[in-house]
C-alpha cells in the first residue's frame, strides 16, 4: 500500500494554485521541482522494497530449549535475529522493522528503525525474557519503507 504525506499533497496544490495565479518561472520551477520529486520518490520505494529480504533466526542452544509449537514457559530466555538485507545497488535510507511478539514481550516498543547502504546486510539481535507462559508466533514481520523526504512510505508484510 502507498502513502503519500498529507503535508506534501497540501504543499504541492498550493505551489499549483501559487504557479497558476501569479505565473512566472519561479514559481513554476518551484511547483515542477516539488512534483519530480514525488515522481522519483514513487518509482524509487517500490523497487527498493522489492529488494528487502528480512530471515529469521531462533537461537535454539544458547538460551534455552523452543518447543515444536513455540511453546514457552516463564522465565525462559531466547534470542531473535531478524537479519535485513538489501540486495539493490541505491541505498535504502529510513526501514521500520516491527514484529507484534516484540511489542508485546517490550514495553514501548514500536519498530526499529534502520538505514541500508546498497548490498548491505544488518542483524538485528533481541533477547528475550518470556513474563508469561504461552505460544508466541513470530511468523508475521512488517516492513514500512519510506524515501529520504518521507514523503512517500510502502508497507509490506512478510511470513516466515
Amino acid at each position: 500500500m502507498v502513502k503519500f504525506k498529507k503535508r506534501y499533497m497540501i504543499f504541492l496544490i498550493i505551489s499549483f494554485i501559487v504557479a497558476k495565479m501569479f505565473g512566472g518561472t519561479l514559481p513554476y520551477g518551484i511547483f515542477y521541482t516539488i512534483m519530480l520529486i514525488g515522481i522519483l520518490a514513487l518509482i524509487y520505494i517500490p523497487i527498493s522494497i522489492k529488494n528487502i529480504d528480512v530471515l529469521l533466526k531462533k537461537d535454539y542452544e544458547e538460551f534455552g530449549k523452543w518447543n515444536e509449537e513455540g511453546l514457552t514457559y516463564v522465565g525462559d530466555k531466547f534470542t531473535v535475529n531478524l537479519v535485513v538485507e538489501n540486495s539493490n545497488v541505491l541505498p535504502i535510507p529510513y526501514i521500520n522493522i516491527s514484529n507484534p511478539i516484540f511489542s508485546k514481550i517490550e514495553n514501548n516498543y514500536n519498530g526499529d528503525l534502520i538505514y541500508l547502504k546498497s548490498k548491505e546486510r544488518y542483524w538485528l539481535k533481541k533477547e528475550m525474557d518470556f513474563k508469561r507462559r504461552g505460544i508466541y508466533d513470530f511468523e508475521t514481520t512488517t516492513i514500512k519503507v519510506s524515501d529520504w523526504f518521507n514523503i512517500v512510505t510502502i508497507k509490506k508484510k512478510k511470513t516466515f
